[in-house]
């Protein structure tokens, strides 16, 4: 998120300082559309730019919500633990919440792996309904989690769209001999050409 924020205050910068340099419209159209969505649509009066930002904010929304629903099950399916599985109240690793998930005790665990888990971790399911929820609510947290982390990866493709799509808007209005295209070198990573021609 910070490094979004970061691009976004770079693109900014570089379009308020346009009147310093010679820069052409499609690339202020591009960098106004890389640092907030839409924005160069809109300065080149095409009202696709609202679409962008529509998506913008359903994105960032969509991203919170996940978030906070994730952080909520994961305090969910800990207090859950702590009363059912009795384990200390303490910080621990994302294995060992694996384990909690598909062992009814420590002692279990123990008698079928390598690295034992000490007194100090030890659990004990009440039940296996009660270690089955547990799973339920700890999957519901990762779930809403990568969910999150997918609206991320959406917010920087809305960013990349509308710049490249804000540029070719800006090259037909202007009627430049200016061009812009992404191409696929052959591990089909992404190579952006910006091309003038005189």
């Amino acid at each position: 998120m910070k490094k979004i924020v970061s691009i976004s205050l770079i693109c900014i910068s570089l379009v308020m300082c346009q009147s310093a340099f010679a820069i052409s419209p499609i690339a202020i159209a591009f960098f106004k559309s890389l640092a907030v969505p839409g924005w160069g649509e809109l300065t080149n009066d095409n009202k696709v730019g609202y679409i962008f930002i529509a998506s913008e904010i359903s994105f960032w929304t969509a991203h919170f919500i996940y978030n906070n629903e994730s952080k909520l099950k994961e305090t969910a399916y800990y207090e859950y633990a702590l009363k059912y599985a009795h384990i200390r109240q303490d910080s621990y690793a994302e294995q060992y919440y694996d384990d909690l998930a598909h062992y009814n005790s420590s002692y279990e665990y123990n008698d079928f792996n390598d690295n034992q888990y000490s007194e100090e971790n030890a659990w004990n399911w009440d039940s296996r309904d009660n270690r089955t929820q547990f799973g339920v609510l700890r999957t519901q947290s990762i779930d809403y989690d990568d969910k999150a982390k997918i609206m991320i990866g959406a917010i920087l493709l809305n960013h990349f769209i509308s710049a490249i799509n804000s540029a070719r808007i800006a090259n037909a209005k202007h009627k430049s001999k200016f061009s812009i295209q992404v191409d696929f070198i052959k591990d089909l990573t992404p190579i952006l050409k910006a091309e003038y021609k005189f």
